[in-house]
């Protein structure tokens, strides 16, 4: 469904009156370049409507006046693609995302730190392999959390990031190292890709440790940081006790390093 400006509001009828089942067959849906739709009507798990039984590929770009929640039930969902779509804001809810192995998110607002705690408690752990962030804004209370928040966030990426195999972050705002509830998380981690991210200083810092991040990394790729003065901080006396397998690594166009 594509530059459908007149639509805003996709309602019930959607899927069709006493429909318990709608789109049993539909495996890939895409909305695209529908500058007036503000909201979706999303059946709840409890009301014995199954929508989007089978669908494998959920992409919605340039919607810019979305706001509310995604379908909450969708078992067969391996694909999710959220592109300038800047109000939606995926809330916390009783998601069902057990197949899920592609993200990305573009020009879309994350959610605050209570209510990011709030998603990860109600989602089981998933499949993830692929996540690519482009463009988000990162709340205040993400970047410096405080301790206690931080050794929860910590548990809770370790809980639903560890089987990320692939990661890209591009033109993030206010990232000027990653933080340590993020890298402990990523234990999986084979591909590491990081562009345009302008207060970009250091990946790492001295009480992170290097031995202990990111251990399965293959791949490193740094592009257009132009504030990247080192690729981590460590004390000269510290022993690099984890055996690293980096194979690939490209830095261009960060003229301070």
């Amino acid at each position: 469904i594509e530059g459908t400006s007149g639509v805003k509001h996709v309602g019930c009828e959607f899927y069709g009156q006493h429909c318990a089942k709608p789109f049993p067959l539909l495996e890939t849906l895409c909305f695209e370049n529908m500058s007036e739709w503000e909201d979706w009507y999303i059946f709840g798990i409890d009301n014995g409507v199954q929508t989007f039984t089978r669908v494998s590929k959920l992409s919605i770009k340039k919607c810019p006046k979305l706001v509310g929640m995604l379908p909450s039930n969708l078992p067969c969902l391996k694909t999710l693609e959220i592109i300038n779509c800047s109000q939606l804001l995926v809330k916390a809810s009783s998601l069902v995302l057990p197949s899920l192995t592609s993200l990305s998110m573009s020009d879309v607002r994350l959610p605050s730190l209570p209510v990011l705690l709030e998603t990860c408690n109600v989602l089981e752990p998933s499949s993830l392999t692929c996540l690519n962030i482009r463009n988000v804004k990162i709340p205040e209370s993400l970047c410096n959390p405080s301790i206690d928040d931080e050794v929860m966030l910590a548990n809770a990426m370790s809980k639903h990031l560890s089987s990320v195999t692939s990661l890209s972050i591009e033109m993030i705002q206010k990232l000027a190292l990653l933080p340590k509830w993020l890298t402990q998380g990523l234990k999986g981690l084979k591909e590491l890709q990081i562009s345009s991210c302008k207060e970009l200083t250091t990946l790492w810092q001295k009480e992170a440790g290097l031995q202990h991040s990111l251990l399965a990394l293959q791949r490193l790729e740094i592009r257009f940081c132009p504030q990247l003065v080192s690729l981590f901080e460590e004390d000269e006396d510290v022993e690099n006790e984890g055996q690293h397998q980096l194979e690939y690594l490209v830095i261009s166009d960060s003229e301070k390093l």
